[in-house]
């Protein structure tokens, strides 16, 4: 018996093996999908295309209908935009006032750590942090200069 390679049935031409149009059918919707091929994958992967498709379709109107998307068109509005630089320090030409936003507190003090003292049991220790003073400006001072090369190598590269 020899076998037709177009054909998955050897006894039939490849020409009845393939579906026709009469053969399948497909109504969908979001709520409710029929699919009818010879070919029962062809039915899964349209119902699965057509799932992610109302599951897309969902999400986009999940999404107008929410009040962050609400909020954001009003912010782009004149009046949010307005609100916007009002809360953002802008001045009257446009520029920002950045006096009031800058934290002027300074995490460590300015002659750097100090030393920490404690008691326990009555003996008091102190912690001498302020011995590692110098060694933290040198490494201050080495992770500028690699931010430099790095910014170099940035620079250099754009150009």
């Amino acid at each position: 018996m020899t076998r037709n390679p177009t054909s998955s049935d050897a006894s039939k031409p490849a020409s009845e093996n393939a579906s026709s149009s009469a053969d399948s059918s497909l109504a969908a919707s979001c709520t409710n999908f029929k699919c009818k091929n010879k070919d029962p994958a062809t039915c899964e992967i349209a119902r699965l295309a057509w799932n992610n498709k109302c599951i897309d379709e969902k999400a986009a109107e999940d999404l107008i209908k929410s009040d962050l998307y609400k909020e954001g068109n009003a912010a782009m509005s004149e009046a949010g935009q307005a609100d916007m630089k009002k809360s953002l320090n802008f001045g009257d030409k446009g520029l920002i006032d950045v006096e009031g936003v800058i934290k002027k507190d300074t995490f460590l003090s300015k002659g750097g750590l100090s030393d920490v003292c404690f008691s326990v049991h009555g003996q008091s220790f102190a912690l001498p942090f302020s011995k590692i003073n110098k060694y933290l400006a040198i490494m201050g001072n080495i992770c500028v200069a690699f931010s430099l090369i790095a910014a170099a190598r940035i620079l250099s590269s754009a150009v």
